[in-house]
């Protein structure tokens, strides 16, 4: 299912390298960081993001030994964990053979798109269930591995994800993500991707900062507190540089949990996902 047709489905400023080649202006967001940004690297063995040496240098490059970071301009952002190594080579192409059994929709920005969720209109808060399966049993594996996972598993031991959603990027259609928030009406504090077939570079915005945080392939990425909540995410066109396909997870928000306003639906949500 991985060589489906290349299509476009980009809307308004939204585009890819197929409506680019038939005309349509390129999105603006995509270009390489500008002068005028201040941007930072994520440092997973010492979790701060600090400058380069060169300022000028905004594109994000191999990590730097902890020793050489300069602390004087280092950066804190809560909420950012990287678990490298996540899956080994074998459970890669075990979950990569699995995803691609189910067919692609083509989506905005030259990605391709599969839901596994209910059914949610976020502008009128409304979700459907009429045709929610559940998560795919694929994934079960994945998600007792982030319970267990000893570099992880006090962040994700409550975790109960309700939608999975697989992105697949690639370089020949251009594929990125406009920096975004994840709703919050629905979705809860923890976003956690799982990348597969090829690394890239997740970068984080706020203000006139950017955090480009390296996302190595098999890793697992975990965003909650306030790269969750204060900074928008997403994905440069320039970052990717082969097929790229990413298990997004994600849980319900504090209004469908225990003492929620909407408890009732949430419970119903949780027995459907893990059913």
């Amino acid at each position: 299912m991985a060589d489906d047709p290349i299509g476009c489905a980009c809307k308004g400023i939204r585009s890819c390298l197929v409506c680019e080649k038939q005309g349509k202006f390129s999105n603006q967001q995509q270009i390489t960081t500008t002068a005028n940004i201040q941007a930072y690297i994520f440092c997973n063995r010492c979790n701060l993001c600090y400058r380069s040496s060169d300022g000028s240098k905004t594109e994000p490059r191999q990590m730097a030994r902890c020793q050489d970071h300069d602390l004087n301009a280092s950066l804190h952002v809560k909420g950012i964990k990287v678990v490298d190594n996540f899956l080994s080579l074998q459970e890669e192409s075990e979950m990569i053979n699995h995803i691609d059994l189910s067919s692609w929709t083509i989506s905005q920005s030259g990605r391709k798109k599969q839901d596994f969720g209910p059914q949610v209109n976020f502008k009128r808060k409304k979700v459907k269930m009429n045709n929610f399966k559940g998560l795919p049993s694929y994934c079960r594996n994945v998600i007792n591995k982030m319970h267990l996972n000893d570099t992880c598993n006090q962040i994700l031991a409550s975790f109960r994800p309700v939608e999975l959603c697989n992105l697949d990027y690639s370089p020949d259609r251009g594929s990125a993500i406009d920096p975004h928030y994840d709703d919050f009406w629905l979705w809860g504090d923890r976003l956690v991707t799982v990348n597969l077939l090829s690394g890239t570079v997740l970068t984080l915005s706020k203000d006139e900062y950017e955090v480009h945080i390296p996302m190595p392939r098999r890793s697992l990425v975990i965003l909650f507190d306030d790269a969750r909540n204060i900074w928008k995410h997403g994905i440069k066109r320039q970052n990717i540089t082969g097929r790229r396909v990413c298990m997004t997870f994600r849980e319900l928000s504090q209004q469908f949990l225990s003492g929620g306003q909407d408890e009732d639906l949430g419970k119903k949500l949780l027995d459907i996902a893990m059913s």
